[in-house]
C-alpha cells in the first residue's frame, strides 16, 4: 500500500441517518486507507434529488483544503450501465456516479482530468447492484487517498452527463428563475446569481410569485430585518451567490408551499403596498 499524508474524504448522500449505509461507506474507506479523515457534508439530501446534492457539493467542496476527496452518492440509477466518475480539479478530487452530480462543483473549481472508474482492482471483489457507494465509490476514494493516480482508475471520460440548474433571466423590472434549494430554515435559494442583479435598493417592495402564491416582499440585507407586513417574505442576496427568499424567524418554504424546481418570479418594479 502506498503511503501518503492524511487525506480528507467528505461524504454527501441521501442515505439518511437511520440505517447502516453511511457507516458501511466509512468502514470501507478506513479499511482501504486507515489514515483517512472522513467528514460528513450531509446525508439528508432529499431522496433521489441529484440537483440538490450537486448544489450542496458546489457550495461546500471548494472550501476544503486542497487535495481533499469528495464523494457524492445520490444515485437513482445505481446498478445500471451509467458510468462511474472520478474528477481531478484545481482544488481536489470528486468521486461519484455519472449523473451530473459532480459537474457543477468540478466546473467551478476547474477540471484538470476526468476519468471513468472502470478498473475493478480498485473496487470491492463483489459489487452489489444496489450499494455502489460502499463497493465502488468508497473504495475509489480510499485508493485516491493512498496516492493512486487518477488515470490508474480507468480511461478518460469524454462526455460526462451534465446537469442543468435551470434557466433564469433578469430584466429591468422582473427576475425569473427556479428554486434550487430549500435549507433547514426554510429559506428558498433560487438559481438567480446575485451577480446578475442590475440594482438593489434595500427596503424596496417587490412582488414574489411562486406557483399560485403571490406575496409582497421587502428587499433586505439581512434575515433579521422586519418586513413591512407581518410574516411577509424578504428577498436577500444569499451567502452562496444566489438570490434567496426568506421570512424573519419563519419559513419561506411554508409560506409559499414550495415544490422542487418551482418557478420563481420577482417583480421589482413599483409594487403595491
Amino acid at each position: 500500500m502506498m503511503t501518503s499524508p492524511r487525506r480528507i474524504i467528505t461524504l454527501t448522500t441521501d442515505f439518511g441517518l437511520k440505517d447502516h449505509y453511511v457507516a458501511a461507506m466509512k468502514g470501507t474507506i478506513l479499511k482501504v486507507c486507515p489514515s483517512a479523515k472522513i467528514i460528513d457534508i450531509t446525508h439528508l439530501i432529499t431522496r433521489h434529488s441529484v440537483r440538490e446534492a450537486s448544489y450542496i457539493l458546489y457550495q461546500s467542496s471548494i472550501l476544503f483544503p486542497d487535495e481533499s476527496i469528495h464523494v457524492a452518492v445520490v444515485d437513482p440509477s445505481v446498478g445500471t450501465e451509467r458510468k462511474r466518475l472520478a474528477i481531478r480539479t484545481k482544488c481536489g478530487y470528486l468521486v461519484g456516479p455519472d449523473n451530473g452530480i459532480l459537474i457543477p462543483a468540478a466546473r467551478s473549481q476547474g477540471i484538470l482530468d476526468l476519468v471513468e472508474t472502470s478498473r475493478t482492482e480498485y473496487m470491492a471483489s463483489s459489487i452489489s447492484t444496489t450499494f455502489e457507494g460502499r463497493d465502488v465509490f468508497a473504495h475509489i476514494a480510499g485508493h485516491l487517498a493512498n496516492g493512486v493516480r487518477l488515470h490508474e482508475l480507468g480511461p478518460n471520460c469524454i462526455e460526462p452527463v451534465d446537469l442543468s440548474w435551470g434557466s433564469f433571466r433578469v430584466e429591468p423590472t422582473i427576475m425569473v428563475g427556479e428554486i434550487l434549494h430549500v435549507d433547514w430554515f426554510g429559506n428558498i435559494t433560487t438559481n438567480i446569481p446575485t451577480s446578475s442583479i442590475m440594482s438593489w435598493e434595500t427596503g424596496h417592495l417587490v412582488r414574489v410569485n411562486i406557483g399560485r402564491i403571490s406575496r409582497i416582499a421587502t428587499m433586505s440585507e439581512t434575515y433579521c430585518e422586519r418586513a413591512r407586513r407581518a410574516n411577509a417574505p424578504l428577498v436577500i442576496k444569499g451567502s452562496g451567490g444566489f438570490l434567496e427568499i426568506a421570512v424573519n424567524k419563519g419559513a419561506a418554504s411554508t409560506l409559499f408551499n414550495v415544490r422542487p424546481d418551482s418557478m420563481v418570479t420577482i417583480d421589482y418594479g413599483p409594487a403595491e403596498t
